[in-house]
């Protein structure tokens, strides 16, 4: 249990049950724009765990996207995860997760109706948040591709 190398699993015996509410405001315009806003909260019931560890309770996300002349798509996000639990093995007790915020941002080129390039980033506030106890997220990061259609 001392071991913060080795992630372990708890299993709940019985059923665990999941209610999610949740409210969404979207504006599109055509195919061009699109924004939309979406808030989250979940409730857990478990059986036999003191928690459902590491599962949030709350979720807002903002999404928004722009295509320039059907050829050059930019796409945002911005999603803020909250209120997760972990279990310290160390102290026997529940912590509360700190929230996870994360930036993502990309953009798509269509060089042709079945061939696209793209660039994405990912965590790009560089937040050093943990969805799970003791495994933080990876820093900023970038992705180049390409997208084939056939």
């Amino acid at each position: 249990p001392t071991d913060q190398s080795r992630f372990n699993l708890l299993y709940d015996d019985g059923a665990t049950e999941r209610v999610n509410f949740y409210g969404v405001l979207d504006h599109a315009i055509a195919k061009k724009s699109y924004i939309s806003l979406r808030a989250d909260w979940f409730g857990y019931v478990t059986d036999t765990l003191a928690a459902a560890w590491h599962r949030p309770t709350y979720k807002m996300s903002l999404l928004a996207s722009y295509n320039f002349f059907q050829k050059l798509k930019l796409t945002g996000s911005f999603t803020v995860l909250g209120g997760m639990k972990a279990y310290d093995f160390t102290t026997s007790q529940g912590v509360t997760l700190d929230p996870a915020l994360d930036l993502k941002l990309r953009a798509d080129y269509m060089l042709s109706e079945k061939f696209l390039v793209f660039v994405q980033g990912a965590n790009l506030l560089a937040s050093d948040y943990q969805l799970y106890f003791n495994y933080p997220v990876r820093g900023p990061h970038i992705r180049l591709g390409f997208s084939w259609s056939f």
